[in-house]
């Protein structure tokens, strides 16, 4: 039994058990792994409601290895991910209706998929763009984030708190609304069907960098843009 057994002794590895999430179960906590390591286990841990083992009369809770640090959807049980400072004794996930699981799948898949990222990245970024320096939050995102909101989404009727500059929103529910946002406007460039909600409101520039960026790398998809963006200067107030 080498000195990683021992450290977790005593703590069943769960399906794809992150080796950090099965130290830390283990008797002696972070103080598991070295130094350099502990750095894995600081703040706060993914958690999905499904990804638990029974071991000794409880039920313990575990992140997965094939989990991106951004992630949003379990890989495995196509459920929300929930950060958590701390395990849980409890966790429970609601019934969503099969509509809600298959789009929770998709975004799932989504997210693993290493070809999407230079589409992806810029399309979140135009989502994040602010169109007022007094606002916290695009009008795009919000807009976009109430919409999710009203189909029951797991997400509050607007984001809570700005990224402050990074693509990685501070809380995990505007994690999910920002990747879910940014899929369901992948999949209508990809597909014509349309995101199901009106054109999002950016800035004119905003809008000419991304079909800029878009028709780099997917040519088709320039002309497209303007379907489900709309130039905010000429709507209005950029509000």
């Amino acid at each position: 039994m080498n000195a990683v057994y021992w450290a977790a002794l005593g703590s069943r590895r769960g399906a794809g058990e992150s080796l950090a999430s099965w130290l830390r179960a283990g008797p002696l906590g972070v103080q598991a792994i070295d130094a350099p390591a502990t750095s894995a286990l600081a703040g706060a841990q993914l958690y999905c409601p499904a990804c638990r083992v029974d071991e000794a009369g409880r039920r313990r809770w575990y992140t997965r290895e094939d989990w991106p640090e951004d992630g949003v959807v379990c890989t495995t049980h196509a459920l929300p991910l929930l950060r958590l400072d701390a395990p849980p004794t409890r966790l429970r996930s609601r019934r969503w209706s099969p509509i809600l699981r298959d789009e929770f799948r998709d975004l799932g898949a989504w997210t693993q998929r290493g070809d999407v990222g230079d589409v992806r990245r810029p399309i979140v970024r135009a989502i994040c763009a602010r169109s007022d320096p007094r606002v916290p939050y695009s009008r795009a995102w919000a807009e976009a984030q109430w919409h999710l909101w009203a189909t029951e989404w797991p997400v509050p009727v607007a984001p809570r708190l700005p990224s402050r500059g990074s693509l990685v929103p501070m809380f995990q529910f505007d994690r999910l609304a920002l990747m879910a946002i940014a899929h369901r406007v992948y999949s209508a460039l990809d597909s014509e069907q349309g995101t199901g909600w009106p054109a999002l409101p950016i800035r004119s520039r905003v809008l000419r960098w991304l079909e800029g960026r878009l028709g780099r790398v997917r040519p088709c998809w320039r002309p497209r843009v303007a379907r489900y963006f709309r130039d905010i200067t000429k709507s209005g107030p950029q509000i």
